[in-house]
């Protein structure tokens, strides 16, 4: 690929080096781009512009809005500790869940049932619910629950929990493709070989 020219870029772009794992890019003339990751149940897609910086491309999409879920309802119950219920047309995502009275990944964190029933201890402290999908680690939805006397409360999955969201994500212009790290394994680098 000459890596001087824009025009050349177009194309499809597909992950190579990790077994069991399908994941590229289709970057298209009008600057747009499509991503797609397929690991075992796992589907995630994202889309955005890509540009040209010196060597690189880089991606961009539309900002994550901070959460994942959104809260339905909540209520006082007679239930010891705190009661989270998920809801999801979706059934088969509901037991992938996770729930903590923290926000921080080493905090301890509770598995949701197949109903998608989360049970947390209750503490003076319990100040907040956070939640993640198994699947998508990096991103925490939390909620405040600060000044309130209910115990159970009850989210429903927002559309997007899936979509990756690219924020100046950049991959080097080779001959072959683009090299680089995979967006959701940064800690290593891999080639992406356009399509012939």
């Amino acid at each position: 690929m000459n890596t001087a020219s824009t025009e050349a870029i177009p194309g499809e772009y597909y992950l190579r080096g990790i077994p069991e794992m399908a994941s590229g890019f289709k970057l298209n003339a009008d600057n747009s781009f499509e991503f797609f990751l397929v690991y075992g149940a796992l589907d995630r897609l994202g889309s955005g512009k890509w540009s040209v910086e010196k060597n690189q491309v880089v991606f961009n999409s539309k900002s994550w809005s901070g959460k994942d879920f959104a809260l339905i309802q909540s209520k006082k119950t007679a239930d010891e500790g705190i009661t989270i219920r998920i809801t999801d047309n979706n059934e088969s995502l509901l037991r992938y869940m996770h729930a903590s009275t923290g926000s921080r990944r080493e905090d301890v964190w509770e598995d949701s049932d197949e109903h998608g029933i989360i049970k947390l201890p209750a503490s003076s402290s319990t100040s907040m619910i956070s939640l993640v999908f198994e699947f998508c680690p990096e991103r925490i939805s939390i909620f405040t629950i600060e000044g309130t006397e209910h115990n159970y409360f009850e989210f429903r999955i927002e559309p997007w929990l899936t979509e990756f969201f690219f924020k100046d994500f950049r991959l080097m212009i080779t001959n072959e493709g683009f090299h680089g790290p995979h967006p959701m394994i940064l800690e290593k680098e891999f080639d992406y070989v356009k399509k012939k």
